[in-house]
């Protein structure tokens, strides 16, 4: 977190308790709208030259995360849900994370990986995860349903990052 922090990838929350002080909250669920943030920070893009303006009904133009957003939809990182909403409060969890790091940072699939019929959408990430290492805290497991921390989602987009 303190490498990603010092690079602008990932802050933490002011707080002011006897000045400003900023907490990493590391234990903390992470948020569609703060995963974009995450990740098109994780490629040095200066989202505020795309676009500052909705990509759904339900993300506001001109609040913080409406820029990441509107640049990770842009790129095909993240997009709305087949009803079109974003749904930016929401948690993240590892199968949606996973196939969103993948495809922000271009990696290459499980090698040897074969589409089967009836494979569920998230396998081929799943394992791909799974061959980098990049979700630790699962045991070397691939947990789809599990909501990140923003411990974990830090040391993926760290893990991944030392990949390429």
């Amino acid at each position: 977190a303190i490498a990603l922090e010092a690079q602008g990838i990932i802050g933490g929350y002011l707080v002011n308790t006897n000045g400003p002080v900023v907490e990493f909250r590391g234990y903390n669920n992470v948020n569609r709208a703060e995963a974009a943030k995450f990740l098109v920070n994780s490629l040095g893009l200066d989202e505020s030259q795309f676009c500052d303006y909705s990509v759904a009904p339900d993300v506001e133009e001109g609040k913080w995360y409406t820029k990441y957003v509107c640049t990770a939809n842009k790129y095909d990182i993240m997009v709305g849900g087949d009803d079109g909403f974003f749904r930016p409060g929401d948690w993240v969890n590892t199968a949606e994370f996973a196939k969103m790091i993948f495809k922000a940072h271009s990696l290459t699939d499980y090698p040897g990986y074969t589409a089967q019929s009836g494979d569920i959408w998230y396998r081929r990430y799943g394992l791909a995860a799974q061959h980098h290492n990049i979700f630790p805290s699962q045991d070397g497991r691939f947990e789809p349903s599990h909501f990140l921390s923003r411990v974990e989602v830090a040391v993926a987009i760290y893990t991944v990052l030392d990949l390429q």
